[in-house]
């Protein structure tokens, strides 16, 4: 009696299994440009509500597809998205597609504000991990309450980036000075006044550094005064680079919804020197 009960559910249950969806796709995610995997890219079947992520070395993998024909759309929080159509045609078949994203910020004309802000949000997400530019300083001199600098900057990021010349109105660029005993001095910066300076940039104001890449900045030498205040001894010091929110720099005159404001709104964050001069005032 409890054959004939149970039986029937045995049945059912192998027709079940035998109905599950086993075709996959799988592949690599890369940067078109370096060659490299992109972590936490998402692999979208577009209308089937079916994801997937990339890990640590760029890989995905989605399982349990019927055939049919799927597109693919691939994207990444700063990267240009990517579409592919595929067509399963055998239950068991495994499709491997590999798909590289181009990389961002590569033409400034075709750049919205929503990008800039998630490629400096994603820029600021690196540099939990490790600084996106290294800033060395080369040389300086200390003369007559003035301090000139000498910098070179390194992009250390898998893709390129923009950072502004010199114009104090954009970005500050200020140097971190401590006494013998480790003590912060604060007198050692002018008020920049930006009255009759350029109000709003354009691509003549931008310095393109590409990865890995190696800049003097600026073409000149930088000049901080002010220290006339400080009493004679040997101090230290480091350069910040800094670039603040749009709202604590002057960009009124910057009408519109230029694509060079918009940059503006992106630029930001702060960069400190990896190494320390000393300089003595006599």
């Amino acid at each position: 009696m409890r054959l004939k009960h149970y039986f029937p559910i045995i049945i059912i249950l192998l027709s079940f299994n035998y109905s599950i969806n086993s075709a996959t796709i799988k592949g690599i995610v890369t940067n078109s440009r370096t060659k490299k995997p992109l972590a936490g890219a998402d692999i979208i079947l577009v209308g089937k509500f079916i994801r997937a992520t990339t890990d640590n070395n760029g890989f995905y993998i989605i399982k349990d597809l019927s055939p049919g024909k799927y597109i693919i759309s691939t994207s990444d929080i700063v990267y240009k998205s990517h579409r592919d159509t595929i067509n399963i045609n055998g239950q068991d078949e495994v499709i491997e597609l590999n798909i590289m994203l181009k990389p961002p910020i590569a033409d400034l004309d075709s750049i919205s504000t929503p990008q800039l802000e998630a490629y400096h949000e994603k820029l600021r997400e690196i540099n939990k991990i490790k600084p996106v530019m290294l800033i060395n300083i080369d040389s300086l001199t200390y003369s007559d309450d003035y301090l000139s600098v000498y910098l070179t900057m390194i992009n250390n990021t898998g893709d390129s980036i923009y950072i502004f010349k010199n114009y104090p109105c954009f970005n500050v660029i200020a140097p971190i000075i401590t006494d013998s005993t480790n003590k912060l001095i604060h007198q050692n910066m002018g008020m920049v006044d930006c009255m009759g300076e350029k109000t709003c940039p354009d691509t003549t104001d931008l310095i393109l550094i590409k990865p890995g890449t190696k800049i003097n900045y600026p073409v000149t030498k930088l000049m901080f005064y002010n220290f006339s205040n400080i009493p004679k001894g040997k101090y230290s010091v480091k350069i910040k680079y800094e670039f603040e929110k749009p709202e604590e720099i002057n960009t009124f005159y910057c009408r519109g919804n230029s694509t060079l404001k918009a940059l503006i709104s992106g630029l930001r964050g702060t960069y400190t020197s990896s190494n320390i001069l000393t300089f003595i005032k006599q």
